[in-house]
């Protein structure tokens, strides 16, 4: 899939062209045709869309990762990161996104000296994550929040899994909390159906089936050795998710579902057909889903910007760009 990388380029340099500009210290980042910064969360996903489009080779510009942590700054809320730079909660998948994203780039930094800081800053972000795990090992979304969340639960129990790659005994501190939010996602949250619910509260399921949390299931267990298991979601996941539910679905949810069957593709011992399913997708969206101005605007979307969606396809082509030893250790 390596002739996705000249287009997650292409993508890159629209995006930057119309959501970037220069503030007095740091990069601001905003919406096309907007002056207000973006929320947290499509922050998160460009930088995440830079990690991954430099580790597949890409060429980003001035608007790095270096750069896209710089602009994280102002968003700083105490031990968090708000939802933006002045108002707003804080909220833990956001910020366990953002440790994960930094650990993603830990793992693929040459420099190991350099890949340490971004181990330190993957660690700090669960540090204060963790605070959202309840005695089931789900998570919640924040602190006053009833729902334990699969959305939460999962990138905060990746980001704990992740860290097993990390210096100084960071994996043996988290383990603990990867193992009980990968019991909480494909135990507590499992629907008849076998896929996974949005969230429980008490003993209530949710019947919302969103494709980023089969996303998250997936890549636990993949990490816990479980391949079957995960082969077996997949399969589920993606005759739910067929192409037209898949393109309905905003394109950020879909993204992380797709990585994650990128991940266990990578690991399987036979063909699975994922590098075909993603493949189609990507067809799709880059055949179907820009809009005049070269922006992803026309699939399934998340609210009303483009900055997040247009983000996490950036994100998924630089992903399928990669070499599969590369996807196999994808967060």
């Amino acid at each position: 899939m390596s002739a996705w990388l000249e287009r997650a380029e292409v993508s890159w340099r629209e995006l930057a062209r119309v959501s970037s500009s220069r503030g007095l210290r740091a990069q601001r980042i905003h919406e096309p045709g907007s002056r207000r910064p973006v929320g947290l969360w499509p922050l998160t996903q460009m930088l995440r869309a830079a990690v991954l489009l430099d580790w597949a080779g890409g060429y980003l510009g001035d608007l790095d990762a270096r750069a896209l942590w710089k602009a994280l700054g102002r968003y700083r809320r105490g031990p968090g990161y708000g939802d933006t730079p002045v108002t707003g909660g804080r909220h833990y998948d956001d910020n366990a996104l953002i440790g994960l994203t930094a650990a993603t780039r830990a793992v693929a930094h040459p420099d190991p000296a350099l890949a340490q800081t971004w181990w330190r800053r993957a660690e700090d972000e669960m540090r204060y994550v963790a605070h959202g795990l309840t005695p089931t090992g789900g998570f919640r979304w924040d602190r006053n929040s009833m729902e334990e969340q699969a959305g939460a639960t999962g990138a905060a129990g990746a980001l704990a899994a992740s860290l097993e790659g990390a210096p100084r005994g960071a994996g043996d501190r988290w383990r603990s909390v990867a193992e009980a939010a990968t019991g909480f996602l494909s135990r507590d949250l499992v629907l008849p159906s076998g896929l996974i619910a949005e969230y429980r509260v008490g003993d209530t399921l949710s019947h919302v089936i969103h494709a980023h949390n089969q996303g998250y299931a997936i890549r636990l267990l993949v990490w816990r050795g479980d391949t079957g298991a995960a082969l077996e979601l997949a399969g589920r996941a993606m005759n739910y998710f067929n192409p037209l539910r898949l393109w309905r679905s905003p394109a950020a949810y879909s993204a992380i579902m797709c990585r994650a069957l990128l991940t266990l593709d990578a690991v399987a011992p036979e063909p699975t057909g994922i590098p075909e399913y993603v493949e189609a997708y990507l067809e799709a969206l880059w055949t179907r889903g820009r809009d005049d101005a070269g922006l992803f605007t026309r699939m399934g979307q998340y609210g009303h910007g483009s900055v997040l969606d247009h983000s996490a396809v950036v994100a998924l082509m630089s992903a399928a760009a990669l070499p599969e030893r590369s996807r196999a250790l994808m967060w």
